[in-house]
């Protein structure tokens, strides 16, 4: 809600001028993970530095918004970005990233398609690719700390038959439990 109690409107894209402009979101800081998510939409090419951002987009039908400041309103996003955004935010500093969930309007076909043509040279001229892969849950945790106990293996002479038998089985068996694992 607006200070005046009402609703602000939506973003409203502007066209991106040139070649390899792409959009970056500026993420204000918040000291609190429960402080809505403030963003300013900027445009660039892919020389500037940012992050870039890589997530599941989950359930389109679950959105969140959040604010975009300079222009006092709001964007819609799904889920999975809101959730990352919040833990991506920075407590003292804006952080600018590139999430393709607002950094392209997806509502324009034709931007969309040059979009995703750009989207190697976006990754690869980022200053650093973030892969998002969920908040903590018991699977997502187990996952991390077979990976944990791989990396630790690997410094010990454990031959391969003990590591599938007694870390790789038993992680197959629960992902296949999970949601993401059945979707694929």
């Amino acid at each position: 809600m607006c200070d005046n109690g009402m609703v602000p409107a939506a973003y409203q894209y502007q066209p991106l001028r040139f070649e390899n402009a792409i959009r970056l979101v500026h993420i204000h800081p918040a000291r609190s993970r429960r402080a809505p998510i403030l963003c300013d939409i900027s445009h660039a090419n892919t020389e500037a530095r940012y992050e870039a951002l890589s997530y599941a987009w989950g359930d389109p039908e679950l959105s969140r918004r959040v604010i975009l400041k300079e222009h006092s309103c709001t964007i819609r996003i799904t889920e999975s970005l809101h959730n990352a955004l919040l833990h991506l935010r920075q407590a003292d500093r804006v952080r600018v990233i590139w999430a393709d969930g607002i950094c392209i309007h997806q509502a324009d076909n034709s931007e969309r398609n040059h979009q995703v043509q750009l989207m190697a040279r976006i990754y690869q001229c980022a200053r650093r690719v973030i892969v998002w892969l969920g908040g903590n849950d018991p699977v997502t945790d187990y996952g991390f700390s077979v990976l944990q106990c791989i990396a630790e293996c690997q410094n010990r002479s454990f031959t391969v038959g003990v590591i599938v038998r007694g870390v790789l089985k038993p992680m197959i068996e629960e992902s296949s439990k999970a949601h993401w694992y059945q979707i694929a």
